[in-house]
């Protein structure tokens, strides 16, 4: 239940960031921003890239069949665990079909819709708690003195948020510093305030 539950708060989290993205591209397309900063496509491919990838996880834990041939690997990999240093190994890989089984289970169309009240429910959750960090940034700007327009604040939380995602490094530390600031300079913040609005954002 604890994997299943973590699942379903990644799911919905995701959800939610895939409705502040689409309004992220409105508004990008609105002020003819890619014309005037090309470099920030790479931002909407990676989260093509990342949307796809979730996208195809959601569908293969649709059918439990699709995740049979998982099963055939770890067995294999077991077969091949003679050596005790590779044992542990594949005691750990033995797991991987049990956490699939789940992914499965919570992700299941039917699932979902037998429980869409609360499903949707923690998606609103989500989305709120995305718009509180949007209103934080837009705040942190005004108090500076920079009067940031509403939609530049959406924008940049939402590219933050997305390398934030994306990181592998634990909070996107040093990444999240370095691209806000860029991001905040590239809509017209100067240098010492941009780095000062990301401080008190971070």
């Amino acid at each position: 239940e604890g994997i299943g539950r973590a699942i379903l708060e990644v799911f919905t989290l995701y959800l939610a960031f895939l409705l502040y993205f689409i309004v992220s591209l409105v508004l990008l397309f609105h002020k003819d921003t890619f014309r005037d900063h090309p470099s920030i496509l790479i931002f909407v491919y990676a989260f093509v890239l990342l949307f796809l990838l979730i996208f195809g996880i959601v569908l293969i834990a649709q059918k439990k069949s699709r995740i049979q041939w998982l099963q055939r690997a770890v067995d294999n990999l077991q077969e091949m665990t003679d050596d005790t240093r590779l044992e542990a190994m594949g005691e750990r890989a033995a797991q991987v079909p049990e956490l699939f089984e789940d992914i499965s289970d919570t992700l299941k169309f039917k699932n979902l819709y037998r429980k869409r009240e609360h499903f949707w429910g923690a998606v609103t959750w989500q989305a709120l708690l995305l718009l509180a960090n949007v209103l934080t940034l837009w705040c942190a700007a005004r108090a500076v003195g920079w009067p940031m327009p509403f939609s530049v604040a959406v924008i940049v939380f939402t590219l933050i948020k997305l390398v934030t995602i994306s990181s592998f490094v634990p909070g996107a530390l040093g990444l999240f510093e370095g691209i806000m600031t860029v991001l905040l300079i590239s809509f017209g913040a100067q240098t010492g305030i941009a780095i000062t609005v990301m401080l008190l954002f971070r």
